[in-house]
């Protein structure tokens, strides 16, 4: 049984970059629909999704937008899973009908346990200035947890080793971690995955 985390490469703007994550042994993709240097158009997301290895799954990145407005795109984009990054009111999570994920950025304990909701399917732990690269406190993580746990935040093929020895998440988020000059490389894909599934 293998019991390596999976991996989610999130922000993907380029065809480009699906080409070849299409090659990969990649879980998770994410397009991201909030403000961001990373941010694509649902038309966009659409296009991307398409051309996508339907094995794949994707996650689409949302701060404060509106349920009714995150469901229409979820929609458009056939978006498998929604990660939240605002300050979403369990009243607004009941309305999304997808799968969610429900981030937060960790300065303490307190943080995660008030993002741990019933609610969400993973609870997305990132550094408190998510896309910034930088990593959080992972001894804050609790050894026991009732919750899936996907980790983010200034993970790269350096610290991910480390990173899943202090935490043991279910999944591995990378973004910036896996970039060279603003966009996605084969090579550090590559070299991401075999650091985190020893392929």
């Amino acid at each position: 049984m293998d019991l390596s985390p999976k991996l989610k490469i999130c922000g993907i703007t380029t065809r480009e970059e699906i080409a070849f994550l299409n090659q990969l042994d990649v879980d998770y993709v994410g397009f991201v629909f909030a403000k961001s240097r990373r941010q694509v158009t649902p038309e966009t997301a659409k296009g991307l999704r398409d051309a996508l290895r339907k094995e794949i799954l994707t996650v689409g990145v949302f701060v404060n937008e509106d349920p009714v407005r995150i469901n229409e795109i979820a929609e458009i984009c056939a978006l498998d899973i929604v990660q939240l990054h605002g300050q979403e009111t369990q009243a607004e999570i009941r309305r999304i009908q997808r799968p969610i994920w429900n981030a937060v950025g960790v300065k303490t304990e307190a943080d995660i346990e008030s993002a741990a909701t019933p609610l969400a399917q993973a609870i997305l732990l990132d550094y408190r200035d998510p896309g910034s690269g930088q990593t959080f406190d992972w001894t804050l993580v609790p050894k026991e947890r009732s919750y899936c746990l996907v980790l983010a935040g200034g993970i790269h093929a350096g610290n991910v080793q480390k990173a899943i020895e202090a935490t043991a998440p279910d999944v591995i988020d990378v973004s910036s971690g896996v970039e060279e000059e603003g966009k996605k490389s084969e090579e550090l894909v590559k070299e991401m995955i075999r650091r985190v599934k020893g392929k």
